[in-house]
């Protein structure tokens, strides 16, 4: 993988799913809290990517159903996910992706920091 910034940097999925982002990527990327980020698999990868300001408008809320449980207001943009950093610099995986991947809690994944504004989550 080409990578940039971070090399083999190990981050640890806590039991709600939450990954951290590293303090470097956070600079390089500008990251605030509440900054959003479209959250979708890409060669068996979870790719966490900024949202541009001019793309805020065009997220939209759809009704989703996982294992026969139905949620309601799931954002979306392109058809992805959309999920928001908190103030500790987590990000929320989505659990159809987890599951696509076979992350559970505790399993390790090595951040990237790729250019085009691109957060690449590799399983280790």
């Amino acid at each position: 993988m080409d990578s940039i910034c971070q090399k083999n940097v190990n981050v640890t999925v806590d039991r709600l799913g939450r990954v951290n982002i590293f303090l470097s990527l956070k600079e390089k990327f500008n990251i605030v809290e509440k900054e959003k980020f479209e959250i979708y698999t890409e060669n068996g990868n979870i790719v966490l990517k900024v949202i541009d300001k001019d793309e805020i408008n065009n997220i939209v809320e759809e009704k989703i159903c996982y294992n026969g449980n139905c949620i309601l207001n799931v954002k979306k943009l392109n058809g992805h996910y959309v999920r928001c950093v908190d103030e500790l610099l987590r990000i929320v995986l989505p659990i159809e992706l987890r599951d696509e991947l076979d992350i559970k809690e505790n399993d390790k994944l090595v951040e990237y920091g790729e250019n085009a504004n691109k957060i690449v989550l590799q399983k280790a």
